[in-house]
């Protein structure tokens, strides 16, 4: 038997800004695209389109805020406001969220729902886990670009996509 994984709690260093999730992360990514390359992030990926999804920023579902045009993420009805900047490139599909404070990247958001033809998942950067021994045991992947090639098959990081 395995042991067991606790759900992911991370914070930037300046702790404006945590994440907790009420899942273990199943597997930790290192993307190895231009830009996840450069930032160093160790991925760990929750579907954001369930409603019961259990990932909270600074004590509020993710769904529950929404995007300024100057990059902060907001909940309007609490006057909630982050110290965020976002960042996109390429198709303007996701959303890279750091801390404005001290520079940390924490999330990658979509910028459009799974109904809307965007990505039903999030990217939580496990790199900003308070307790880092919590994940030794979390598998841990790289892939280069949209998937990875091994011996046993094709994957992405949502796990197989093809079995040899």
């Amino acid at each position: 038997m395995s042991p067991s994984v606790p759900p992911l709690k991370t914070s930037c260093h300046c702790n404006a800004i945590s994440l907790t999730t009420q899942a273990p992360p199943k597997l930790m990514n290192e993307c190895q695209c231009s830009i996840c390359r450069r930032y160093g992030a160790q991925w760990s990926y929750y579907p954001i389109d369930q409603k019961d999804h259990g990932v909270e920023v600074n004590g509020v579902p993710i769904t529950d805020y929404y995007v300024r045009e100057d990059g902060k993420f907001e909940v309007q009805a609490q006057s909630l406001v982050l110290p965020t900047r976002t960042y996109s490139w390429g198709d303007d599909s996701e959303w890279f969220v750091f801390c404005e404070k001290c520079g940390c990247i924490m999330f990658w958001y979509p910028q459009r729902s799974a109904a809307e033809g965007g990505n039903g998942k999030m990217g939580i950067n496990a790199r900003m886990v308070n307790d880092p021994m919590t994940l030794r045991f979390v598998e841990k992947r790289i892939t280069y670009g949209d998937a990875m090639t091994t011996k046993e098959g094709v994957y992405d990081e949502n796990g197989p996509i093809r079995k040899q």
